[in-house]
């Protein structure tokens, strides 16, 4: 009768571990015990049954850790986009590197990160380009106030000065080819 009543609780014991009900597996095995405080069995069951609690535990705590990770990058994430669409490039990396402080290998954040690099090495570029333009309009206006005053030789310097920062500059190009078709003022470059 003690030997039905401890193989009935151990059936309980392991279907309920099988679910994943550590604590109730373990109330099956105390009552056990009360038939048999000696049973090999039930001290080696109570041991695998602490052991996969342990382990649930742990997968439980790190999928717990996981979520929370995906949460705090996802957000950051999010504020760093919305930076960067006010191209506040500081601010958008400082959100990127607070979610790489989460997962420092996570593909979408490292992407986001050379996309906001892009976006910045391009807006320098293009304020560089802003930037030339500005001191190019400056010498061809220059240009432009020599030749009516005659002062063409002073003139063509403007414009090679301009063609200096743009080469390939149509406005700059222009005026050159009509200060060298002016007759006897003419400098090759």
């Amino acid at each position: 009768e003690a030997a039905a009543a401890i193989a009935s609780h151990i059936e309980k014991a392991k279907d309920l571990r099988s679910q994943f009900r550590y604590q109730e597996a373990m109330d099956e095995i105390a009552q056990a015990y009360r038939h048999d405080p000696t049973n090999e069995s039930l001290f080696a069951l109570e041991g695998e049954i602490q052991q996969d609690f342990l382990r649930y535990e742990e997968e439980q705590q790190k999928e717990q850790e996981t979520s929370k990770n995906d949460h705090g990058i996802r957000k950051s994430l999010a504020m760093a986009r919305e930076a960067l669409s006010r191209d506040s490039y500081g601010e958008a990396l400082a959100w990127v590197d607070y979610a790489m402080s989460f997962d420092m290998k996570r593909y979408e954040t490292l992407q986001m990160r050379d996309e906001i690099e892009r976006a910045e090495r391009k807006m320098e570029e293009q304020k560089s380009n802003e930037d030339k333009e500005l001191v190019i309009q400056f010498h061809l206006s220059k240009a432009m106030e020599f030749m009516s005053e005659k002062r063409n030789f002073e003139a063509i310097f403007e414009v090679d000065l301009a063609l200096r920062l743009n080469s390939s500059h149509k406005g700059a190009l222009g005026m050159r080819k009509r200060l060298n078709e002016i007759p006897g003022e003419s400098v090759i470059s």
